[in-house]
């Protein structure tokens, strides 16, 4: 299957070259996490946005 066409408003974020392997396209992975407080939803969108603008890290 074909990707679509990149728009000009649209973010690309490049995969490690182990990401994309046969062996790890079968395998799902998730998380669980528990926290004490309630996670603020506007520290949390800053955070993550911080955290994507460091540099050339852009992986999540």
């Amino acid at each position: 299957q074909k990707s679509p066409a990149a728009g000009e408003s649209d973010d690309i974020y490049p995969l490690h070259m182990l990401d994309d392997t046969k062996t790890y396209r079968d395998i799902v992975v998730t998380w669980t996490l528990r926290f004490n407080d309630v996670l603020g939803a506007d520290n949390l969108y800053t955070s993550l946005s911080k955290l994507l603008e460091m540099g050339d890290w852009k992986k999540l």
